[in-house]
């Protein structure tokens, strides 16, 4: 039963990521994954336990790789969680394209996420505190500035493949995710966090992007 699950589970993870969620029925579903409609509501009763299924999956991966960077969040394991939050979101990107309708379809799925939403705030707040106690990052220049810095990391890492398809940018590889990241971050580097960023192999589209200043230079 999970071999067929898991076949399930990958006919419509590809369909979703094509075709999108709501232009998906379970009959496609069952075509992809060479089944009856029957047969597939044997295992999954309708679109919203599949749905569900991935989404699990998707959290749980997020989670996990959340937990492992928290351990040391030194700027090579930042880079190293930015790029594998990428390849996570890139193989489940029906769902941050379709997030929306996602939660105003299903309310469970969107109680959820709202969830893990707060749960990775705080944890990005933690790792941006780390680096001031450490020296990489300068102090908070006003009060909530990290917990701010969290929160746009999180909505500009969740909403970027969505804003660059809408704006037609033609990349939408690690290398860009990487470096719209860390260009949130880079401005509260202090001259130490700034030598630290610069010993790290980063996969950027733009090679100048380095090489320009940033105000603890100044």
């Amino acid at each position: 039963m999970s071999d067929t699950k898991k076949r399930i589970r990958e006919a419509a993870l590809s369909l979703f990521n094509t075709q999108g969620l709501v232009n998906v029925r379970l009959q496609h579903i069952a075509d992809g994954a060479g089944m009856s409609v029957g047969n597939l509501a044997y295992h999954y009763r309708n679109k919203e336990t599949i749905v569900a299924a991935l989404y699990q999956e998707l959290s749980q991966q997020l989670r996990d790789l959340m937990k492992e960077f928290q351990i040391v969040p030194l700027f090579e394991h930042w880079n190293r969680q930015i790029l594998q939050t990428y390849g996570f979101q890139s193989h489940y990107i029906f769902f941050f394209l379709d997030t929306l309708e996602i939660i105003r379809a299903y309310p469970a799925i969107g109680r959820s996420y709202r969830a893990y939403l707060h749960w990775q705030e705080a944890q990005l707040r933690q790792s941006l505190e780390f680096n001031v106690a450490r020296g990489a990052l300068i102090p908070p220049p006003f009060p909530e500035a990290y917990s701010q810095l969290a929160r746009h990391i999180r909505a500009s890492q969740d909403g970027w493949f969505t804003r660059r398809i809408i704006c037609e940018e033609a990349s939408l590889d690690q290398e860009a995710y990487a470096a719209d990241t860390w260009s949130l971050i880079r401005p509260f580097f202090t001259p130490m966090g700034e030598r630290e960023f610069a010993q790290i192999h980063l996969p950027l589209y733009d090679p100048t992007w380095l090489s320009q200043p940033g105000p603890s230079d100044s």
